[in-house]
């Protein structure tokens, strides 16, 4: 059945205890989340030389709260908020394109990041958490 996920179409296959076995089919995530996963990879590996996921417990597998989720985060904000962005993260990086700015905040808690975005009234497009 997975040899069938042809295009942008993406299959897994589960099986667990509880639910039996289980498939997953659909649309892959898109161009934006799936370079965000690339850019967070290579600048993991080039920071910490090693490639590292800290979104899950490892005591329990359970999803951490968006307070402990320590990640750089990617955003997507209007050119005019570059200033800005480099005053709140001196360490981040940051890229233009099509108009817009990318921008990358180094790691800290997630939620810390949201804060600053808000409490400094940056134009944020869009933000997703930089997958690693």
């Amino acid at each position: 059945m997975l040899s069938l996920a042809e295009g942008v179409f993406n299959a897994v296959a589960l099986s667990t205890d509880t639910a039996g076995d289980l498939l997953f089919y659909g649309r892959g995530a898109g161009a934006e989340p799936t370079a965000s996963a690339v850019v967070g990879d290579v600048i993991d590996v080039a920071a910490n030389g090693r490639y590292n996921d800290p979104v899950w417990r490892e005591s329990n597998n359970l999803l951490l709260p968006v307070e402990e989720n320590i990640g750089s985060m990617f955003v997507r904000a209007a050119l005019s908020e570059r200033e800005k962005l480099n005053k709140l993260f001196p360490d981040g990086i940051a890229v233009e394109g099509n108009g817009e700015l990318g921008f990358i905040a180094p790691a800290e808690a997630e939620a810390g990041i949201r804060e600053k975005l808000r409490a400094h009234q940056i134009e944020v497009h869009a933000i997703w958490r930089v997958l690693s």
